[in-house]
């Protein structure tokens, strides 16, 4: 299995992970999309959900959707300051 990811991180379609692309969303997935979204965030969601990232997404944003605590799956060290005396 190949996955690949866009330019902002994201994880494309991969029909191995993501079996529910194109179908319909069941009352049972947006119960779920709302109760959790803001808790997991779209990359967690996705694979709960077996729909891309993109797809997520895009339907937490059309319900109002936004995420609490979720942080990006990318990192980037933190820069040490110019008065950080901890080296």
């Amino acid at each position: 299995m190949i996955v690949t990811y866009d330019r902002f991180g994201r994880m494309d379609y991969c029909p191995e992970l993501h079996p529910k692309k194109g179908e319909p969303w069941t009352k049972e997935d947006l119960d779920y999309l709302k109760e959790w979204y803001s808790t997991i965030g779209p990359e967690e969601m996705s694979f709960a959900l077996e729909r891309p990232v993109k797809a997520v997404m895009t339907k937490a944003s059309l319900l109002g959707l936004k995420t609490n605590n979720y942080t990006k799956r990318i990192k980037k060290e933190p820069v040490p300051s110019a008065n950080d005396t901890s080296q």
